[in-house]
């Protein structure tokens, strides 16, 4: 075998694999329980697509929370845009990548996006893993793999 035939598309697989990673591990802001905080996790699927979890709580007094499961593409300005839309809810969240962080905005929120009353995604999430997340627990505990998630079905 020609060592220095394969070589190349050695280093092409892992450059394009470091690419595609780029953005994956946990993420998180809050520092502590009786203050507004979440958590973040990122699972690559694609190049540019990623499963997320996201868990919320709003902190003391009520410490109201929700999580949610979904799946969004970068854009080439390492922007993603994530929406739900039934008779119930209305929910709108964009994802600004930078260095080591994510700010998550909300726009257009009606109910809540499904979260806890008083409860709110935005915030600058702060990396805390670039490790790839294979799994997460959710808030009463359940592990869930990315490889099997089934985001339509999803329920805690």
């Amino acid at each position: 075998m020609n060592y220095l035939t394969l070589f190349p598309f050695l280093i092409g697989s892992f450059i394009a694999k470091s690419q595609s990673d780029a953005h994956s591990g946990i993420y998180s802001f809050g520092e502590s329980p009786e203050n507004a905080g979440g958590i973040l996790y990122l699972y690559p699927t694609h190049d540019s697509t990623y499963l997320f979890y996201l868990e919320l709580g709003r902190g003391a007094p009520s410490y109201n929370s929700g999580a949610m499961v979904g799946e969004f593409s970068l854009d080439a300005n390492s922007t993603a845009h994530y929406e739900i839309t039934d008779t119930s809810n209305q929910c709108k969240l964009s994802f600004l990548f930078e260095e080591n962080s994510v700010r998550i905005s909300s726009h257009e929120v009606e109910n809540g996006c499904r979260f806890g009353f008083g409860v709110s995604a935005d915030g600058v999430y702060t990396q805390t893993s670039s490790e790839v997340p294979t799994y997460f627990h959710n808030r009463i505990g359940k592990k869930t793999y990315f490889q099997e998630l089934d985001i339509e079905n999803w329920s805690e």
